[in-house]
């Protein structure tokens, strides 16, 4: 037995071995003049998709600065990692004497590589193919009306699971109805191998930042972390008819959107969880933050917000919080048989009554939950006899309340912000004496997360 242990254990090593052997740099210009072969700067490819073809796992490709365009979708490599934001045979005149110097001069915020495509096909697509955590993309523009498809049927036998950093998704969305328009990033089947991560990343100029969408029973959904989500129609848009949705965003900016978050929960076998937690995140200068078309037997639509900050939303005449019941769908739904449609942990909200000073309204049905929370109301009273103004509650019953106040809430009394600025970028961070310091509890942060948003260890 030993012996034979010794042998799969050598095996393997050789195989990790060969891989590392035979892994190449391959590298793209879309101005080189050399024989276009990729073995160097000078001899690089000037097509992505020619170099993506020829790569094997392991492999690394750096592309230069350029925009790369292709009349179909690219397909990546599993294992394959790019690496974009080296600067072009143009760039800098001394670069084509001593061509090795690009790679150090890496910067993608100067040196801008974009992948796009022509007509409407999304710029990058897989319909199954597995690709593994070693699969990156990082710092690359990725343009067009839709930046990134993921889903088929034979998506199920597939272990979807690449990283995608720093990168920067934009459409060309100038309005319209936005289940129709350009989407950012497009996940049709959500199993448990489906589960790619966005880091430091920015959605822009999007109809739908991030569209799920499942019919699979899944426990996973992407990971979100120190993204920046702008400039949209609706953020992020999840529907489904069974399974669990668990997306996380974790250090996240949420601005200049309509619709942050919209749950699409329409079917009549909704039986499942939906519950993406938003950590440590702030939203400012939202239309609404949050809305769901609340379907009739969906058991828990628990939208989690924790050691989040929303400040200066709903800015019109819409509800900044909206969780309305589908008449459609929803005739027996009660507040004696209710969903908790959203939590507040650790959360400040403040600024974001709406022009009828409103600021959630809560269909029967439904409740909101919050705990160590500082909120713009006078109280949780939210029922149909006694309710404060700011809650909006439509046939209301005469003694349940839809906001429950768990303990340790802070209600009217300013945050203190450093910087409450309604029209710039506003500084949202506490000062010395504000109620809310120290007035959280650690205990609700997930385990394994050690920062907050302003990467203070908690």
């Amino acid at each position: 037995m030993k012996t034979t242990n010794l042998k799969y254990v050598f095996v393997t090593v050789l195989f990790f071995l060969n891989i590392q052997i035979q892994a190449a740099t391959i590298y793209v210009d879309v101005f080189a003049t050399g024989t276009n072969n990729g073995t160097t700067w000078t001899d690089a490819y000037t097509d992505l998709q020619t170099a993506i073809t020829q790569s094997t796992y392991g492999d690394v490709i750096r592309v230069s600065e350029g925009i790369y365009t292709k009349s179909s979708s690219y397909t990546l490599k599993d294992g394959v990692k790019i690496y974009g934001g080296y600067p072009n045979s143009t760039s800098i005149p001394f670069l084509a004497q001593y061509p090795h110097h690009r790679n150090s001069l890496r910067n993608s915020k100067n040196y801008i590589t974009t992948m796009t495509v022509q007509y409407q096909n999304p710029v990058i697509l897989n319909s199954g193919t597995s690709l593994d955590s070693q699969t990156i993309v990082d710092g690359v523009k990725i343009r067009g009306k839709y930046a990134l498809n993921i889903g088929s049927s034979s998506v199920s036998n597939a272990t979807i699971t690449p990283l995608f950093n720093s990168c920067d998704f934009e459409g060309d969305y100038s309005g319209g109805d936005p289940t129709s328009v350009p989407i950012g990033i497009n996940i049709n089947d959500l199993i448990n191998l489906v589960k790619p991560s966005f880091i430091n990343c920015t959605f822009s100029n999007f109809g739908l930042g991030v569209k799920l969408n499942s019919s699979i029973n899944s426990t996973n959904a992407p990971q979100f972390i120190k993204c920046k989500f702008f400039n949209l129609e609706t953020g992020v848009v999840i529907g489904n008819n069974v399974g669990n949705i668990h997306p996380l965003f974790d250090k996240c900016d949420f601005y200049d959107i309509d619709n942050v978050l919209w749950l699409a929960l329409r079917g009549n076998t909704c039986s499942t969880e939906f519950e993406p937690l938003f950590l440590n995140s702030i939203f400012y200068n939202n239309e609404t933050i949050l809305f769901t078309d609340q379907g009739s037997t969906c058991d828990d639509i628990a939208i989690k917000l924790s050691n989040c900050t929303l400040f200066d939303n709903g800015t019109s005449f819409r509800y900044p919080i909206y969780f309305w019941k589908n008449p459609s769908f929803s005739s027996t739904m009660n507040d004696t048989n209710s969903t908790k449609a959203l939590r507040l942990e650790n959360c400040i909200s403040w600024n974001n009554l709406n022009t009828n000073g409103d600021l959630m309204s809560i269909d029967n049905g439904m409740y909101v939950e919050i705990e160590n929370t500082l909120l713009e109301a006078n109280s949780s009273f939210s029922n149909g006899t006694s309710s404060d103004p700011v809650f909006v509650i439509p046939n209301g019953h005469p003694t349940i309340n839809r906001v429950r106040d768990l303990g340790n809430c802070i209600y009217n009394q300013n945050p203190m912000f450093v910087n409450p600025s309604t029209t710039g970028i506003p500084n949202l961070k506490l000062q010395n004496t504000s109620p809310a310091r120290n007035a959280g509890n650690n205990t609700f942060i997930p385990t394994g997360v050690t920062h907050d948003y302003g990467n203070t260890y908690r």
